[in-house]
């Protein structure tokens, strides 16, 4: 009778012990945002309304004198959505002479005799140096962004291929203003050996994102004076 009762209490020790093993539980929960998207930002410029910028602003430049003021008009606005440094350059300088109309040996009588052309009997006789660099009578102006450097502080041939750090826009944001270009005043035929000469240049942009770990480094050689601070 007693071989019985003991068996019988541990088989009941052992259902219970199953049974409070199999009642065990957590609480638990899920939750999940679905459908994410990762979209790059974007860097973008538009001048005078065109994207690309495609117009020639050149058409008011011709027949200056020393002494004469020009300025192109110009609009930037940051069209894409990061915020974006601004630098312009003056890129592509050619000069030339201008045409050879007086004897074939430069455009004007002023122009032959201050290259030192002579004369035999009252004739050309050739014995001119041509000098074509009128890019280093040339000084600009810009009033754009935060810089407004006035006449005579930027000659074309000193910061031709250097960049002039302009400021910085947020998407969307504008300036609105003007590149001057002068020929320097003198004395009368001061300059005469430029008379008929041409410059043709080319503007350029460059937009580059302005946030960054590290913040990104400004592009190729910055003008002195004028760099991103």
């Amino acid at each position: 009778m007693k071989k019985y009762l003991l068996l019988l209490c541990l088989a009941i020790v052992l259902i219970g012990g199953t049974v409070a093993s199999g009642t065990f539980a957590l609480f638990g929960d899920t939750e999940t945002s679905g459908e994410n998207v990762f979209t790059a930002g974007t860097i973008d410029l538009s001048v005078n309304d065109e994207n690309p910028w495609q117009s020639q602003i050149d058409t008011h430049l011709n027949d200056m004198a020393p002494g004469d003021s020009e300025e192109i008009y110009i609009k930037l606005t940051a069209v894409g959505s990061n915020p974006t440094d601004i630098w312009m350059r003056i890129t592509g300088v050619e000069t030339d002479g201008g045409p050879a109309t007086y004897y074939g040996y430069a455009s004007s009588e002023p122009e032959y005799v201050a290259e030192g052309g002579t004369f035999t009997a009252g004739v050309p006789d050739g014995n001119n140096t041509p000098i074509n660099d009128i890019d280093s009578v040339v000084s600009l102006a810009v009033d754009l962004g935060n810089k407004d450097t006035g006449y005579g502080t930027l000659y074309v041939n000193a910061i031709k291929d250097k960049w002039i750090y302009l400021g910085n826009l947020e998407y969307l944001g504008y300036w609105i203003g003007s590149i001057g270009f002068k020929i320097n005043a003198g004395a009368v035929g001061e300059y005469d050996e430029y008379q008929g000469d041409t410059m043709t240049f080319d503007i350029e942009f460059f937009a580059q994102q302005s946030e960054g770990d590290t913040q990104p480094d400004p592009p190729g050689t910055e003008l002195g004076g004028y760099e991103r601070p």
